[in-house]
């Protein structure tokens, strides 16, 4: 073998249609050359070759299927013997396999697979001129796939191919087959997305108008967002795509085209959105000209713009339309045939896609004659002909005014057949009405048939009252009145009439029928029961001739009962029973005089009102009665705010008009004859001779108030000035010596005990000065220091006892003196001793007849037991204060003149002659006989304390104490004397009866009178009291 160097090559190629091998090597010194074939290690063939390349063509055809390598040798001459073989090269003997080419019309995408053998690592494409074969884009890639930049490198008159070869290195495999290079873009002129039948899958249809190239697919991708949801490719411009399943409706799906040769395929067409949610049709309705239908998209995007309709028998068209928005009108271009079946058919359409048909729902056409219709305001009886249409479920019952609809009631479950039904409704009264009948379908309307007339005038009720004697209906008449000559009504109880037909008249310009209540011929209303009034428009013969009853009208027949009521200066409060009826509103009040002159009235949606005291006319007296939208119920029984009996009330201000009480049953108060019904309190018919007080026994008096006492308005009862009030106390102490003398005159003229009831009930009903409230009851004058103990009260006893130190001097004579010993109480009672009834300082004590206890007459007492000394029980006691009581540091008296005296007397003429000598003379000369004086030693003071009742507590407070007192006790006092809304105040008077009412019901007779603080004068009286001011009485009762 020669020693020559091997050359390298530079490129090996192979043309498998040839089978012919080409390579080039690098230059070197030699000239001749051998190509050598090479498997598996071994040369199965060779060719010779000058300069610095050759081909080698082989003898026997390669096979795909084994690996074959190209060596080249040197030679000294052409055939010669070569010298060593240089590196070697595989041989692509197969050529690229699979080449896809993707025009989208900016770039070529071309991929490939490559051959098992030859290690093929990528690829050299050629984009040739297809008729000169001139190479116009040339791309050299590694891998399977490679990319190609149009870059307006084509011509589009021309056409083109693609070409690839497999390279490794310097190898280059065989050419590949020729792919057409697609350069045409196809039109999207429609596509349909259809549902198949009973949810088998669906089907896409795409459309293009342009004739395919030769040779060529059209191809239809569905893309989902960037995914390929769907691809098929079909030899034709109508190309239909079948899915076994249906297209999710809430993606939005675009559809595209492109032409598909092989495995080339063209750019793409633009996308078409794919509607795939059906619509749905609502409603159709055929008016014998046209069929108008209704129908709605779903909410999904994307939404169609219109939609495309057509009426439909079997496989016949009966005519088209377009339906833009939610409603269409179909005109049909043939006669339709009511006995035929026809639908509706719908599609949507958005642009060039029209999506899957709507739901099928039948167009009707089938007419019903009505042949009666009878109505009697609860329900219309209708009846029409026999027979029945196809696609017919029911019909509707149209009620029409004036060419318009009123209502529309379905009828499915009417007796289809045979024609009748009867429908319960309600008809708008004043105008006239006719009726028609409407055949529908599931989902649809036919033509109504002839209508039929209606009467239907039905007057209205403007007002029900409810009174004590009738209920009164006033009617609103109807707007058409055609055949009307009257009305007349009817009055239920639950479903039953109980009273009419009752012929209306005219009054004032209106009808009204008044039902009778009460006594003969008229209903008797029960609380618990709802009544209700219909009335109906009758023509001349009413009982034949009747329009329908008007709705029903509740009467309102309950009355409420005020549980409360009370007026004053100020405002008026009432609170009374609801009433159960539902159709009430609310309440009406009427604020009337005591004749029932000058009303005012209030509304209110409680049940209870509170109302500012404006008016001017007296309104005292209130009732209350329900009221609803028109009815209005009977009125409670009327109530006196101030009460139907007396209160008491300030008197008025004036320059010089002193402040006083009095106690009035009108209202405004007024001065007026005091009349006091008493029981028989005498043991024998009195003989007493009094201006003021005239006491009598009337013939006709009230059982068990045989007497009378009278005091008249004229009298000096009613004037104030200070002679007037004195001669009115000289004849009330007269009056009262003459009730209670002594018993020389035949035995006592008063039974046991009721002296002290009649003073207490004279002194209540007096008018009095604020002063006086405590003389004429309590005895009490300021400048006299005395006071009457009576039963209730109870006296605090604060005792200082004379305690001894020494002798005295000028350092310890303040040693000397009185030290306080304690304070007790004694609650005073009376009690009945002998057939007399006395006034005992103790419960306990009063009842027990033992110890004795000696006589303190002229020595002076220590405590409540000395009270019991012998001669000590009286009936009356009045406790004196002295006009000086020693110093603390000083030694006591031991007789009458500086301490408290506590006087007792069997009378009360006893008591106050007594009394009278000891103001006047220090002593009780005359009456030594007929008194007993106790007095305590020491510096003891006594203070009567009455009990009242503070916000529903008992409590004693001395006698003197004001409303003011109790309200500074509480931390209320005002500066001046407005007035406290939140108090109030009542006296007792549980037996003052004035009127011969009150004496027939005294059982049931309120047992306090409320002194009506809100009527006091605010601004004070002209010595500066004002209603603040006023004392205390026993039994009071404060609330605040």
């Amino acid at each position: 073998m020669p020693n020559l160097p091997p050359p390298t090559l530079s490129g090996v190629s192979y043309e498998k249609n040839a089978n012919r091998i080409s390579c080039n090597w690098q230059p070197g010194s030699g000239q001749y050359f051998i190509i050598g074939l090479f498997t598996n290690g071994s040369l199965i063939d060779q060719a010779s070759a000058m300069g610095f390349g050759g081909e080698l063509i082989p003898s026997q055809t390669l096979d795909e299927n084994t690996l074959y390598q190209v060596q080249v040798a040197q030679t000294d001459s052409f055939g010669g013997t070569p010298g060593p073989f240089g590196p070697p090269a595989n041989l692509i003997v197969s050529p690229l396999k699979n080449i896809e080419v993707n025009n989208n019309g900016v770039q070529i995408d071309v991929s490939w697979d490559c051959p098992a053998l030859g290690n093929v690592t990528g690829g050299l494409v050629y984009v040739v001129d297809q008729q000169s074969g001139d190479t116009v884009i040339m791309e050299q890639c590694e891998g399977t796939r490679c990319l190609l930049d149009l870059g307006g490198k084509l011509d589009p008159s021309k056409k083109y191919q693609i070409v690839a070869y497999g390279t490794c290195g310097i190898s280059k495999g065989p050419a590949s087959d020729y792919s057409d290079l697609i350069c045409q873009i196809p039109t999207l002129d429609r596509v349909m997305y259809n549902i198949l039948a009973e949810g088998t899958g669906c089907q896409i249809q795409a459309v293009s108008n342009i004739s395919l190239p030769d040779n060529t697919l059209l191809q239809l991708t569905v893309y989902q967002g960037s995914d390929v949801a769907a691809r098929e490719s079909q030899p034709f411009t109508i190309l239909s795509l079948t899915l076994g399943y249906s297209l999710d409706p809430s993606y939005i799906y675009m559809c595209r085209l492109r032409y598909q040769s092989g495995g080339s395929v063209g750019p793409e067409s633009q996308e078409v959105p794919l509607l795939t949610a059906p619509p749905r049709l609502l409603k159709t309705f055929f008016d014998g000209q046209a069929v108008e239908a209704f129908w709605e998209n779903p909410d999904l995007p994307p939404r169609p713009a219109w939609g495309s309709a057509g009426i439909v028998e079997g496989t016949s068209v009966a005519g088209d339309g377009t339906f833009l928005g939610e409603y269409g009108k179909i005109i049909p271009t043939q006669p339709i045939d009511p006995v035929k079946s026809y639908f509706i058919q719908l599609n949507p359409v958005l642009g060039k896609s029209r999506g899957p048909m709507a739901n099928q729902i039948p167009v009707i056409a089938w007419t019903k004659n009505i042949q009666s219709a009878a109505y009697d305001g609860n329900c219309l009886k209708v009846c029409w002909e026999a027979g029945q249409g196809p696609n017919v479920t029911g019909y509707n019952l149209l009620i029409k005014s004036g060419g318009s609809v009123l209502r529309s009631v379905p009828m499915a479950g009417a007796d289809l057949a045979n024609g009748y039904k009867i429908v319960d409704i309600e008809l708008s009264p004043g105008a006239s009405c006719q009726a028609a009948l409407q055949a529908v379908g599931q989902l649809s309307e036919g033509q109504p048939g002839p209508p039929q007339d209606i009467i239907t005038a039905v007057p209205g009720i403007r007002s029900i009252v409810t009174g004590g004697d009738s209920i009164i209906v006033t009617l609103i008449e109807p707007t058409v009145k055609t055949a009307v000559a009257g009305y007349q009504g009817l009055l239920y109880q639950g479903g039953c009439v109980v009273a009419g037909p009752v012929a209306a008249t005219l009054k004032d310009g209106q009808y009204r029928i008044e039902f009778p209540v009460g006594g003969q011929g008229g209903i008797s209303l029960l609380e618990t029961r709802d009544y209700y009034a219909r009335v109906q428009a009758v023509g001349s013969t009413p009982s034949v001739f009747q329009g329908p009853l008007s709705p029903a009208g509740q009467c309102l027949v309950q009355a409420p009962e005020i549980l409360n009521g009370g007026m004053n200066g100020y405002q008026w409060t009432m609170e009374w029973t609801p009433c159960r009826e539902v159709v009430v509103t609310g309440y009406k009040i009427t604020l009337s005089d005591p004749n029932g002159n000058n009303p005012q009235y209030f509304y209110t949606t409680r049940t209870c009102h509170t109302g500012l005291n404006n008016s001017s006319g007296n309104q005292i007296m209130a009732s209350v009665q329900a009221v609803g939208d028109t009815a209005e119920g009977p009125l409670s029984a009327p109530k006196n705010l101030y009460g139907d009996g007396a209160n008491y009330y300030f008197s008025a201000t004036g320059a010089s008009a002193p402040a006083y009480l009095y106690r009035s049953y009108s209202h405004p108060p007024q001065a007026e004859d005091i009349n006091l019904y008493l029981p028989d309190l005498f043991n024998r018919d009195p003989q007493i001779q009094s201006d003021i007080f005239k006491l009598s026994k009337p013939s006709g008096s009230p059982a068990g108030f045989p007497y009378l006492l009278t005091i008249d308005r004229d009298s000096a009862a009613w004037k104030f000035t200070p002679a007037d009030r004195n001669v009115l106390w000289s004849s009330y102490t007269d009056f009262l010596k003459d009730l209670d003398q002594d018993s020389s005159g035949g035995g006592p003229l008063l039974k046991p005990g009721a002296f002290n009831l009649l003073r207490q009930i004279i002194a209540r009903a007096l008018p009095l000065t604020f002063p006086e409230q405590l003389s004429y009851l309590y005895g009490f004058k300021a400048d006299e220091s005395c006071v009457d103990l009576i039963p209730g009260m109870r006296v605090r006893l604060d005792g200082e006892v004379r305690q001894y130190v020494g002798p005295p001097n000028d350092t310890n004579k303040y040693l000397n003196g009185f030290v306080p010993s304690g304070t007790v109480y004694l609650y005073l009672d009376d009690y009945l001793l002998n057939h007399d009834r006395l006034t005992g300082f103790d419960a306990y004590l009063s009842l027990s007849a033992r110890p004795d206890v000696p006589s303190t007459q002229n020595i002076g007492g220590g405590g409540i037991l000395d009270l019991y000394a012998p001669l000590g029980r009286r009936a009356l006691y009045r406790l004196f204060y002295p006009q000086m009581i020693p110093g603390s540091s000083s030694m006591g008296y031991a007789n009458l003149t500086y301490n408290m005296l506590v006087l007792g007397a069997d009378n009360y003429t006893d008591l106050d002659g007594a009394a009278r000598q000891y103001l006047a003379q220090g002593n009780f000369s005359g009456y030594d006989n007929k008194i007993i004086v106790t007095f305590f030693r020491g510096r003891t003071v006594l203070i009567p304390e009455i009990p009242v009742e503070i916000n529903g507590s008992m409590r004693y407070v001395p006698i003197g104490t004001t409303i003011r007192s109790i309200l500074a006790r509480l931390g209320q006092v005002p500066a001046s004397g407005r007035f406290l809304g939140s108090i109030a105040m009542e006296r007792s008077t549980v037996n003052l009866v004035q009127t011969v009412k009150e004496a027939q019901s005294a059982t049931t007779t309120p047992d306090r009178t409320k002194i009506l603080l809100a009527e006091s004068v605010m601004d004070g009286y002209a010595d500066g009291t004002v209603y603040l001011d006023l004392p205390l009485l026993q039994g009071d009762r404060i609330l605040y």
